[in-house]
């Protein structure tokens, strides 16, 4: 069984930091591992699994997004620029407060369910075929949603405080620098 949280309750979960303390490092392994994703993959999962998306720490600095799941479910995965996290591995924790665009925050704020190992495997594994055979720089480029380049258009809200730059395929690079 997953394990929930509610921020909203009055005692919240034991590992969330304090707005006093600021971010904390924690054990993962414990309450859940991370799963380290570059941003713009990131970005193309969260378009993908929509609302079963659990929490996410974002890292400005780093370009980092880390999704927490379940302890000991991704110890097998083998998938490029992705690294999972778990026993004698600490995640610098932002505070439940810390403000959408700090250089340390929750893209998607800890409230429910961790996020599903599986799904996210699944979506993470399109993304990045998607980043090799095609490339992309935005989430419409990994859905194929790119019949007409819309380079110049307006960035777009894709909610939890992200926003995807304009589609500008097939004329750029992909994630890795490949034509």
């Amino acid at each position: 069984m997953t394990p929930t949280f509610d921020l909203t309750a009055s005692i919240p979960p034991e590992w969330i930091p304090s707005g006093m303390n600021g971010p904390l490092a924690l054990p993962c392994g414990r309450w859940w591992d991370a799963v380290q994703v570059p941003c713009l993959e990131s970005i193309s999962a969260f378009v993908l699994l929509g609302r079963i998306v659990g929490p996410v720490v974002d890292d400005q600095r780093e370009g980092l997004h880390w999704w927490l799941i379940p302890p000991g479910t991704a110890s097998g995965w083998n998938l490029p620029h992705v690294e999972v996290l778990g026993d004698s591995r600490e995640l610098l924790v932002p505070p439940a407060n810390a403000r959408p665009g700090a250089l340390l925050w929750w893209a998607s704020p800890p409230g429910g369910r961790l996020t599903d190992p599986g799904f996210l495997h699944a979506a993470l594994v399109t993304v990045i075929k998607e980043a090799h055979t095609g490339g992309y720089r935005s989430p419409d480029c990994a859905l194929s949603r790119h019949a007409m380049c819309r380079h110049g258009a307006a960035p777009r809200d894709l909610g939890y405080g992200v926003r995807a730059e304009a589609c500008n395929c097939p004329c750029h690079t992909s994630a890795w620098g490949a034509r």
